[in-house]
């Protein structure tokens, strides 16, 4: 049977395709995976994971990294802070029936058809200041008398204060995985019928106390479920276009003979598309 032989336009995307898509722009766009205070902007070499940015991006001078504040410490008055690192080290697709990597056991595998699953590594790191600069700060503290400053609102016209980096012995690093099953599905929205991913579980890898991991997947469970995944549905409308105003080009319908569109199958992500 042809691909088309029920629908008009057939396209497909393997997941070898999309992870080599991914591993480019993780190479060419490093600054939208790796974030840091100023003191990895200098030398990105000190990340916790290892970046391998694409030669042209150094020639370049391209940010390897985006600059953010340090992360302040509570009763400062925002004046000091800590440097950290937050890296995105590695983003991998598998789409029915899998093989690209294996789920951990709290996950169902093999995976379901029209099913995908992700795996996404995460590296971190806090600047830890040593005794010795810790009785330092201290002073300091003491001399300006922040502990007594109260929270008056500050005025309009006062530039606010710049969080200092407190001077780090060593930078204590961390990685976690993730994992995550999910399928696409199509939905009735307010907007009309939509494509949306719904996520079918989520499993963080071995972190203590057990406590602490259940909470965490609890925690971005439902973030991805209640705020970020309701955002990323495509309508049909958007994905249809008009070609010289003589024909329409959209989304072949569900039906006995296509009962899923887009289908997640073969290892690829299929579309049938429909001409009227």
């Amino acid at each position: 049977m042809a691909l088309t032989d029920h629908c008009h336009v057939f396209g497909a995307v393997h997941e070898e395709g999309i992870n080599l898509f991914v591993k480019h722009i993780m190479e060419q766009r490093p600054s939208l995976f790796n974030y840091g205070t100023e003191f990895f902007l200098s030398d990105y070499r000190r990340l916790c994971c290892k970046v391998n940015p694409h030669p042209e991006v150094l020639r370049r001078n391209n940010p390897v990294i985006t600059v953010e504040d340090p992360i302040a410490i509570p009763g400062t008055n925002n004046l000091f802070g800590l440097n950290f690192c937050v890296q995105l080290s590695s983003l991998q697709i598998d789409l029915h029936p899998g093989g690209v990597f294996a789920l951990p056991p709290e996950l169902p595998s093999p995976l379901a058809p029209q099913t995908l699953a992700l795996r996404a590594k995460f590296c971190a790191g806090i600047g830890c200041p040593s005794e010795r600069t810790l009785s330092q700060v201290e002073a300091i503290l003491e001399r300006l008398q922040l502990r007594e400053i109260d929270n008056k609102p500050r005025d309009k016209e006062t530039p606010p204060i710049r969080t200092i980096a407190v001077p780090h012995e060593k930078v204590h690093c961390f990685s976690v995985e993730l994992f995550a099953v999910a399928h696409l599905t199509r939905e009735m929205t307010s907007n009309g019928e939509a494509i949306a991913v719904k996520l079918d579980g989520l499993e963080i890898v071995d972190i203590n106390p057990k406590g602490l991991e259940n909470s965490l997947e609890c925690f971005m469970t439902t973030t991805l479920r209640l705020a970020v995944l309701p955002k990323a549905r495509i309508t049909l409308e958007t994905l249809t276009f008009e070609l010289g105003k003589l024909f329409t080009v959209g989304p072949t319908p569900i039906s006995a003979a296509v009962p899923n569109n887009p289908a997640v199958e073969d290892n690829q992500i299929k579309v049938f598309l429909t001409i009227s």
